[in-house]
């Protein structure tokens, strides 16, 4: 049995990163395979688990100056492929997320012992440009340098969706690079799908922190200059200007972030789920987010403002306009929909252990170049 080792390494970890991870590792004793799902980070950065390696490496919210920053972040790095170092021989393959402007993931996989994939959840260099900030152009340079040159020391890539998969080999020089696509899924439950749906049309949007690319401008934007009846919640930090958008209108309700838990609360009120609005602004056209699978998992079809990984006839995930009459019709037009219906048809597309099954045969066979 190919034995697979699945790591990222990151200064800051994202509750989202470490339940998908873990999520992955949960999937894979559950249907027997010999795969490591692991999550290198600084010590104190978050809860110990099964998936965290932890780094000697202190956390950045315990450092206060650039210089010490800086200096953290090469020392972690170092660290981190240190340790790889000394795993390596225990796999046949390594999965690493891919690290932006990374001198020392360079270093790394020109000398690994085994085959490394990379694997991609972006198109980096727009997604740094994008920010429209001096670090990010400079960041974005970087990669732009080093990415490359990187991409083509490894034995091939992997992307959460076609088009990441493809703006990497392209990134090569089309060099002869072995590519797959691994959608990001989750761990299917036997939690009871709640359904609470009752009067006016309810729409759910989830996000830890709405950056540019969700698109929620544009979506209070339409419903400010829309008279609909509707209800829309709001979970996850806006910004200042948007929250003052959101305030304004009485058919806007704002949670600001919560546990899970109390989101699956939430979304038992709610007709539908909507996703990411203007991911055109980091120069992608589709993508596979974690909300998305969450919705899905709990019965909620999804309206969004971009491809994802499902075919045109799955019907409870619809790419639309940024247009409240079309969002409130399609939440209406499910409202006649089982919850336990959406989240079974899903469940091929999405669930985390199908989609590492899936990804092993490729490794497993050529994968040629797309």
């Amino acid at each position: 049995m190919m034995r697979i080792l699945h790591s990222a390494a990151m200064m800051t970890p994202s509750r989202g990163q470490l339940t998908q991870m873990t999520w992955e590792q949960q999937a894979a004793e559950n249907v027997g395979l010999a795969w490591d799902s692991r999550f290198f980070c600084p010590r104190d950065s978050t809860k110990p688990s099964a998936i965290v390696q932890y780094s000697d490496v202190v956390s950045f919210q315990d450092l206060k100056s650039l210089t010490q920053k800086i200096r953290s972040w090469f020392k972690f790095r170092r660290s981190y492929y240190d340790w790889l170092g000394c795993v390596q021989d225990s796999y046949d393959v390594l999965l690493l997320r891919y690290n932006f402007h990374d001198p020392y993931q360079l270093a790394f996989v020109r000398k690994a012992k085994c085959p490394v994939y990379f694997v991609h959840h972006t198109l980096e260099v727009p997604e740094l440009f994008s920010s429209h900030t001096l670090m990010g152009m400079v960041r974005g340079v970087a990669d732009s340098f080093l990415g490359p040159a990187t991409l083509r020391a490894a034995t091939g890539t992997i992307g959460v969706t076609d088009e990441i998969a493809r703006y990497e080999y392209e990134r090569t020089g089309r060099a002869c690079l072995r590519t797959a696509v691994f959608p990001n899924g989750v761990e299917y439950s036997d939690d009871v799908v709640l359904d609470e749906r009752q009067g006016l049309p309810k729409l759910l949007y989830v996000a830890g922190t709405f950056a540019v690319w969700h698109g929620l401008d544009l979506l209070l934007s339409a419903l400010r200059e829309s008279k609909e009846e509707l209800t829309l919640h709001l979970i996850g930090q806006l910004s200042e200007h948007e929250h003052r958008l959101a305030a304004r209108d009485p058919r806007v309700r704002l949670h600001g972030s919560m546990p899970r838990e109390s989101i699956r609360k939430i979304a038992a009120l709610c007709d539908i789920g909507l996703s990411t609005f203007a991911l055109q602004r980091k120069k992608m056209y589709q993508a596979c987010t974690l909300k998305v699978r969450d919705y899905l998992t709990m019965g909620l079809p999804v309206y969004a403002g971009y491809d994802d990984v499902f075919p045109s006839a799955f019907q409870y995930y619809v790419n639309g306009p940024v247009s409240i009459e079309a969002i409130v019709k399609y939440a209406k037009s499910m409202r006649s929909v089982s919850r336990q219906v959406v989240a079974d048809a899903a469940r091929p597309y999405i669930d985390k252990g199908v989609l590492m099954k899936d990804l092993l045969k490729s490794l497993s066979t050529e994968m040629t170049p797309k």
